[in-house]
């Protein structure tokens, strides 16, 4: 890559490095990571809404500034390949990622419930094969050089103050545009809106505006700090 070529964000690339399965990442004369609105708003998020199993949908949320794009996928091979294409920042995935140090739940989701936000064990009878799922895309992914990251959609929506999926989706469409989501096609499912909460905590992970709850040692989960506009977040006018 010659000094004189631009990635997305614009920088030229003597600022950058590529990284196999990551696509370019924006490097600051220290070596460290830069941050900058312009980079984050550059590259795409990704959102999953992982099943316990391969027989039930799981839901993919591309999300590039504030537009999204979304489908249903299955098997594990599908979602790798998915992912491989898409050249992400970061992925967020709704899935437990790790297993608690003991017992059935982690830090992470006594924390929730202390916040009055409902949530399953990990290791609770119907979680326990969405988190070996989860665990084991994780570190698949993670081997190859991907940030990732764990979410929970039900939790960032009771932050952010937007209905939960419930008879029907429109309130919870009518949420996620309210934060300023384009891109919602008219046969969304419940799986495709989850996944695009999870990659909007995804992005604001990598703007600094979520914070990770539980214990580091035993597994953390993103949520969001505030309740922002997202509007104000995107790059175009």
């Amino acid at each position: 890559m010659d000094k004189s070529q631009m990635c997305e964000c614009g920088h030229t690339a003597r600022w950058h490095r590529f990284v196999s399965g990551s696509g370019c990442r924006h490097i600051d004369k220290k070596g460290t990571e830069c941050s900058c609105i312009k980079f984050i708003q550059a590259r795409k998020i990704v959102g999953i809404d992982l099943a316990g199993v391969t027989t039930k949908p799981t839901g993919f949320a591309s999300l590039f500034g504030l537009r999204a794009t979304t489908k249903i996928l299955f098997s594990d091979n599908e979602i790798i390949e998915e992912i491989a294409w898409s050249r992400s920042a970061i992925l967020s995935i709704d899935a437990p990622l790790s297993k608690p140090l003991s017992g059935k739940s982690r830090q992470c989701e006594k924390d929730l419930r202390k916040m009055k936000i409902r949530v399953f064990p990990c290791m609770f009878a119907g979680m326990k094969k969405l988190t070996e799922r989860g665990i084991m895309l994780a570190t698949t992914f993670r081997e190859h050089g991907y940030r990732v990251i764990e979410s929970y959609p039900g939790a960032a929506q009771d932050i952010l103050k937007i209905p939960r999926k419930k008879q029907s989706l429109q309130p919870l469409i009518n949420g996620l545009r309210d934060h300023g989501i384009t891109g919602i096609k008219r046969d969304v499912t419940d799986h495709e809106l989850d996944a695009i909460t999870s990659a909007i905590v995804g992005k604001m992970y990598l703007l600094g505006t979520a914070d990770a709850i539980g214990d580091i040692n035993e597994g953390q989960i993103i949520v969001p700090r505030i309740r922002p506009n997202l509007l104000s977040w995107s790059d175009k006018k």
